[in-house]
């Protein structure tokens, strides 16, 4: 309860600073992060070793960036930090080779990693027509990252 009740303090100086909407929601968000962060387990969104199904690969492939796209104009109208920028988690030309049964390697976005890894599971369930060179993006609608991936 005395957390909760310093919280509400701590909320009500920040606001009467006349700050926008965006950085006292922004603020408020990090603040009440800090008070629980004891209480729940990491959330990130980056990849640790995974052993789901749908996550490991079933074909070895080469994996390579080939451009981080930023909507700043998206950007502006959804996020609360509008200047984000694109995507810090990769650099255009970062390339990996990836084995046959290898799961999310450690550093890696998960959610760019679900994307790769469903394309290049489908690409092995064809028979026919399976093309060795294809392109997939991560599913970020304003900073999407763009990845060509070459089955080997």
């Amino acid at each position: 309860m005395v957390l909760l009740c310093e919280f509400r303090i701590f909320v009500s100086v920040i606001y009467e600073r006349s700050m926008d909407r965006r950085q006292f929601c922004k603020i408020g968000a990090l603040a009440l992060g800090a008070l629980g962060a004891g209480s729940l387990k990491g959330m990130a969104n980056v990849c640790v070793a995974s052993n789901d199904d749908d996550t490991v690969l079933t074909r070895a492939c080469r994996l390579t960036v080939m451009r981080r796209e930023c909507y700043e104009d998206i950007q502006a109208l959804y996020l609360d930090d509008p200047e984000t920028g694109p995507c810090d988690t990769f650099a255009t030309g970062d390339e990996w080779v990836l084995e046959k049964g290898e799961c999310c390697p450690k550093g890696f976005c998960l959610r760019a990693w679900r994307s790769v890894a469903a394309a290049v599971n489908a690409q092995s369930s064809c028979v026919e027509g399976v093309r060795d060179v294809f392109i997939v993006a991560c599913p970020d609608g304003t900073r999407p990252v763009v990845f060509r991936v070459e089955i080997i």
